[in-house]
C-alpha cells in the first residue's frame, strides 16, 4: 500500500471513528461543543507564536477563556455584578466552556493530563471564578421546590386556557405545554430529555416510557419509566394529556408521526410546529410565558419536586429513587 492509499485509508477511518464517538455525547451538549471549540480553534490561529490545537497548553486555554470567549459573550449574559449591573458569564457559563473544551479534546483522543482543558490550573481558574463571583456578591439561583398545591394550581390554570381556545395552534400549543408539566413531574427528568421524547418511546396502554440510549440498553426492564394511571376524578395523568395532544395535533392539522417529537417547538413564521427536539431553554420561555410558571420556579424544580413528592408523600426509599435515576 503506498503512503497515499495509506494517507486517505486514516483519514476515512478516522472521519468515520470520530462520528461514531461522537454519538456517546448527546445532540444539546454537541450544539454547544462545536461552536465552542470553532472559537477557540479560530483564536488559535490568530496567535502570532503559531500555537495549533496540537501544541496548546493550559496557559492557552485560561488565555482563550478570559480573553476571548468571555469578551465575546459577555452582551447576553443574564448574570449582573449587584454593585455596577454590569453583565457577566454565569459560573455555570464559564464551567460548560471548560467542559465543551476537555469534552473535544477527549474526542480527538487526548486522555488525562495530556488535556489541556482538564489541567489542574483550569480547574482551578472554574473554582476561583465561582470564588470570586460570590465575593462580588452574586447569587447562584437553585431551582425551587414547589407543592403539590401549586403544581395543581398550574394544571388548572393551563386547562381553563385551553377550555377557552379554539382549534388551531394555540390550543396545540397550550396541550403540549400542560403534557409536559405532567411528564416533567411523573418521569423526574430533566427539560433536556423532556424535550428530546418522540411519541413512539411512549407507551400509553403500558403506562411507561422508553426515552432513548443512556449506558444502559433503554429496552431493559430498569430503564423503563414509570408514569401515573388515570384516576378517576383525580389529577390528569400524563398518559390522558398525551391522548389529548395527539388528538390536537390532529385536529389542528400538525400530527405528531409515529417517529415524530412529541414536545415541538414553534417554527420561526409560527404557522407551525418544527419536527426536532425542543431544548431545555425552549421548554423553559414556553413554559413561563404560556403556561405561567410561578416566579422562582424552574423546569429543574419539577425534577427536584417531584423527587421530594416520591421520598415524603409515596415512601420511596432511597434505593428505589436511585433506581429512578437510572431513568435520568
Amino acid at each position: 500500500m503506498s503512503s497515499e492509499q495509506t494517507r486517505r485509508l486514516y483519514e476515512g477511518a478516522l472521519t468515520s471513528f470520530g462520528k461514531i464517538a461522537e454519538k456517546s455525547v448527546n445532540e444539546a451538549s454537541n450544539n454547544s461543543r462545536k461552536p465552542t471549540f470553532q472559537q477557540f480553534q479560530g483564536f488559535l490561529a490568530r496567535n502570532a507564536f503559531r500555537v495549533t490545537v496540537e501544541t496548546a497548553t493550559a496557559a492557552d486555554v485560561g488565555e482563550f477563556i478570559v480573553g476571548d470567549w468571555i469578551p465575546s459573550h459577555i452582551a447576553g449574559c443574564r448574570t449582573k455584578l449587584p454593585q455596577t449591573r454590569k453583565s457577566i458569564p454565569s459560573i455555570s457559563a464559564v464551567t460548560h466552556v471548560v467542559k465543551d473544551l476537555a469534552k473535544s479534546y477527549a474526542l480527538l483522543g487526548y486522555e488525562g493530563r495530556s488535556n489541556p482543558a482538564k489541567a489542574e490550573v483550569v480547574e482551578l481558574f472554574r473554582v476561583g471564578y465561582e470564588k470570586m463571583l460570590h465575593e462580588q456578591g452574586v447569587k447562584v439561583k437553585r431551582a425551587k421546590v414547589f407543592t403539590e398545591e401549586k403544581l395543581d394550581g398550574l394544571l388548572a390554570h393551563i386547562a381553563q386556557l385551553i377550555r377557552a381556545s379554539r382549534l388551531g395552534l394555540a390550543r396545540c400549543v397550550l396541550l403540549t405545554d400542560q403534557a409536559a408539566v405532567l411528564y416533567l413531574w411523573e418521569s423526574l427528568a430533566r427539560g433536556k430529555e423532556c424535550g428530546q421524547l418522540q411519541r413512539q418511546q411512549v407507551k400509553l396502554g403500558e403506562q411507561a416510557a422508553y426515552s432513548g440510549w443512556s449506558k444502559t440498553v433503554r429496552q431493559e426492564s430498569s430503564a423503563r419509566i414509570r408514569l401515573a394511571a388515570p384516576i378517576p376524578e383525580g389529577r390528569l395523568a400524563f398518559v390522558e394529556s398525551a391522548v389529548q395532544l395527539l388528538h390536537g395535533m390532529e385536529e389542528g392539522s400538525f400530527p405528531v408521526g409515529e417517529d415524530g417529537f412529541l414536545f415541538r417547538a414553534i417554527n420561526r413564521s409560527r404557522t407551525g410546529f418544527v419536527n426536532e427536539p425542543m431544548s431545555s431553554d425552549t421548554l423553559r420561555k414556553r413554559l413561563q410565558k404560556d403556561a405561567g410558571l410561578f416566579e422562582g420556579v424552574i423546569v429543574h424544580s419539577f425534577k427536584r419536586s417531584a423527587v421530594k413528592h416520591a421520598a415524603v408523600n409515596l415512601n420511596y426509599n432511597v434505593t428505589e429513587l436511585m433506581d429512578l435515576g437510572l431513568n435520568l
